[in-house]
């Protein structure tokens, strides 16, 4: 335990902190200082700086170094001290590490060196452990032979701030600056405790730890995060890891993927199918000894929750699309990609949860039926025909075909190919054109309806009049026509016959003067639209 600061010394101290800023020398860097050393009485004996040598060698000899309490006694290197160092290369031997500490040759600290300063020759070598280190070490001792006062005041009233400075003669020098009521035990509490440390940055800013009894060599640790994390199943997650004085670094685990493993930073997929278990994510440093040292982060999986949504939509192109919920019959909440169904096309519509409901996401497969026909109607052979042409590539007989006549009935059932002469001369009720009729074509439950009209159902106007009462040709039949006007001449070009007005079956071979002779007569007739046709016919009895 160190002694109270007097109180000339506190004020030295106020008057430091408030009327200037540290100010670290090229020449050398402080780097750590064990505060609070282990040893119980003999604490004076055993407490120790870290710092490192700059570009030019120092001499030892040189070393000037004003304590927070006590004064400085020199440094000495000799049997002693040469023993106390024997000890601790057998220590760290056996602690696996393959580097030593060595005493300055000569009394010279080499260029970019790394020293421990010791406050005491009759230090306790098995108090701090030294570890596996990786990297020589240089150690020097100052000459105290009895003094266990502790040197670095981490006792005492308020303010708490001690300054630490060294020189090595002329401008080589540094000082730092460290608050004694920012010390920290093992479990984090703030309180002077054995093992309390004090690091710095380049800079001189102050960070406080706890390792227990540890010497402040260059520090060789791993820490992996959190030990213990509750995570959703099927997730990623981010890790931060840290580590110091490693060669290499390796995450594992059991199950799940690292973006990243040998990178303190890194993405881990957890599985889907770990929910409900506890996945040990470890990190693995190795030092240059190969010595490993691990940490390790529990992950609590929590199982994923599917939303119960169907997987599966069949829509006609001309259906109304349903809206897409929000929400899913099992209670999982979240926003779907894209946003609504469309009919135009097929295709896949991703539903994703809000965060933090341990959820997984969803698919919809929105398969659209789309297609068309069109409709062609003419005369072949005298028989008018109406056929459908489909565009689909799927072939006709996965279609169903519904003819309708203009009453609703249907006349005809999964053909392409509907004889609208045939049907008339089913007819005892013949309806003169246009005549209106739909046709109805189905396609995986979807209905596609398109009405056509007939005009025209005469397939050639009839060639031959034969009056003889036997019905049939006994007229020129041209009722379906609506014919307007009609003019027959001889084959002499002479006008035989005219009607004018609405002409159905008028004649059947008359003129002025009784009936006309067997033989080829010509026709000019015109329509209610004003459209002309010119054509032959043959009488005979």
């Amino acid at each position: 335990m160190d002694f109270k600061i007097l109180p000339v010394r506190l004020l030295f101290f106020l008057i430091l902190i408030f009327s200037s800023t540290n100010t670290f020398s090229q020449c050398f860097e402080i780097q750590s200082i064990l505060v609070d050393a282990c040893g119980g009485a003999d604490e004076g004996r055993n407490e120790m700086v870290r710092f490192k040598v700059g570009n030019t060698p120092l001499d030892i000899n040189n070393l000037i170094v004003d304590w927070p309490n006590n004064s400085w006694q020199g440094v000495i290197q000799n049997t002693v001290t040469a023993s106390k160092v024997a000890q601790l290369n057998a220590d760290i031997l056996i602690a696996g590490g393959c580097a030593q500490i060595l005493e300055p040759p000569g009394g010279i600290l080499p260029a970019n060196a790394e020293v421990i300063l010791i406050t005491s020759f009759n230090m306790n070598t098995a108090v701090h452990s030294f570890g596996a280190i990786s990297k020589n070490l240089y150690m020097i001792f100052q000459n105290n032979a009895t003094n266990s006062i502790g040197h670095f005041a981490n006792y005492g009233p308020a303010p708490g701030a001690r300054t630490y400075s060294m020189t090595f003669g002329g401008t080589c020098s540094s000082s730092v600056v460290y608050d004694r009521t920012l010390l920290t035990t093992v479990t984090g509490n703030n309180a002077p405790a054995d093992g309390a440390t004090v690091n710095f940055t380049p800079a001189g800013v102050a960070s406080y730890t706890n390792s227990g009894c540890v010497a402040p060599t260059p520090p060789f640790s791993v820490d992996a995060g959190a030990s213990s994390i509750t995570v959703c199943a099927g997730t990623t997650i981010n890790l931060n890891g840290s580590a110091e004085g490693q060669q290499s670094l390796n995450w594992t685990a059991v199950s799940g993927n690292f973006s990243s493993p040998t990178t303190t930073t890194t993405d881990y997929e957890i599985p889907l199918s770990a929910g409900g278990t506890t996945i040990v994510l470890t990190l693995e440093a190795v030092n240059a000894c190969g010595v490993k040292i691990t940490d390790t982060v529990n992950l609590i999986v929590t199982p994923s929750t599917t939303p119960d949504f169907e997987t599966a939509l069949t829509l006609c192109s001309t259906d109304i699309p349903p809206i897409l919920a929000p929400t899913s019959p099992n209670g999982i909440t979240g926003t779907w990609n894209p946003p609504t169904i469309s009919t135009t096309a097929s295709g896949n519509y991703i539903f994703t949860p809000t965060a933090g409901q341990c959820a997984s996401s969803a698919a919809l497969d929105v398969n659209i039926t789309s297609f068309s026909f069109s409709v062609k109607q003419g005369c072949i052979d005298n028989n008018y025909l109406v056929e459908i042409v489909l565009n689909s590539t799927l072939p006709s007989s996965d279609h169903t075909i519904k003819w309708i006549n203009e009453k609703g009935d249907q006349i005809a059932y999964n053909t392409l190919l509907f004889n609208y002469t045939k049907y008339l001369e089913t007819l005892t009720d013949k309806a003169n054109p246009p005549l209106q009729f739909d046709i109805i074509v189905g396609l995986n439950s979807c209905e596609v309806k398109q009405t056509f009209v007939i005009t025209d159902t005469l397939c050639g106007i009839q060639n031959v009049v034969s009056p003889n009462g036997d019905g049939k040709n006994d007229d020129f039949d041209l009722t379906p026509l609506k014919i307007s006007s009609l003019t027959i001449f001889n084959r002499y070009g002479t006008e035989v016959y005219h009607f004018r007005g609405r002409y159905d079956t008028q004649w059947h071979g008359q003129w002025k003067n009784g009936l006309l002779p067997t033989g080829t007569y010509y026709y000019i007739l015109s329509n209610e639209d004003g459209e002309e046709r010119v054509g032959w016919v043959f009488l005979s009895y």
